[in-house]
């Protein structure tokens, strides 16, 4: 009997042995057909016709038409090869497949867009729609991935990326420095915007939102956004102001 276990525990362990080489080899075949160019550039393409599949699927929406038959089947195609894709890598990976970034946010997005069009599918509990059509949007972030394949498109990406420290904390200063102009604005600005509104000037010239550009705080911050940010309309509420009062400079 003991020697009986025996055999049929070698033979076990061979028939192991053979299973993990077959598997072993059949995840190293597949691990180079992912990282190959044609891989890539297939992915590429699938990318480019998923925006452009989001482009049309958004212009039925704001025309409030229902989408087409064809557009729901090229939907769920697309869907199935990210899918497949997604489930590939994460074979091919394993527990790395969790380690890269790039490759959990593809996780979530593709996730995130099987929940909803299941949901949309075979659930008949009312969903808002702009859940589903924000679930097919997302699909387009996975271009981010597919510039690494451009080397100065990836050499932009990653100086972006590098930026977005400097972007914050001066988008924080910028701020900083409206609040406080702004308080100075409602202080001294807005009486003699007061009297140029008592008088009529701002609907001589036909400006619908200057009697209230400095009436608070928030106003305020919005003027000068629009002002000195994004340099529009400058002169319309400024000038008149400057021409009343000294204070106005």
């Amino acid at each position: 009997h003991q020697a009986s276990d025996f055999d049929a525990a070698l033979v076990e362990a061979a028939i192991t042995r053979d299973l993990t080489h077959h598997l072993g080899g059949f995840r190293a075949r597949l691990e180079h057909i992912i990282k190959t160019p044609a891989f890539d550039v297939a992915m590429g393409a699938l990318v480019v016709v998923s925006v452009g599949l989001a482009v049309v699927e958004t212009n039925y929406a704001a025309a409030d038409l229902p989408p087409p038959a064809w557009l729901k089947v090229c939907n769920f195609t697309v869907l199935t090869m990210y899918v497949t894709e997604a489930l590939t890598r994460m074979y091919v990976s394993r527990m790395k497949f969790f380690g890269e970034k790039i490759m959990v946010l593809d996780f979530v997005v593709i996730a995130a867009d099987l929940f909803f069009t299941i949901i949309d599918t075979w659930v008949t509990v009312p969903f808002p729609v702009v859940t589903f059509r924000i679930a097919r949007l997302l699909r387009i972030t996975r271009a981010v991935r597919m510039m690494a394949l451009f080397p100065e498109l990836n050499l932009m990406l990653k100086g972006l990326v590098f930026a977005t420290r400097a972007i914050l904390w001066g988008t924080v200063m910028l701020a900083v420095v409206l609040v406080f102009w702004s308080i100075c604005a409602v202080t001294f600005i807005h009486p003699i915007n007061k009297e140029l509104t008592a008088r009529g000037v701002w609907n001589t010239i036909g400006c619908e939102r200057c009697p209230r550009a400095f009436e608070s705080v928030q106003q305020s911050m919005l003027t000068f956004t629009q002002e000195i940010v994004a340099g529009d309309s400058w002169g319309t509420v400024t000038i008149p102001i400057i021409e009343e009062s000294r204070y106005g400079v």
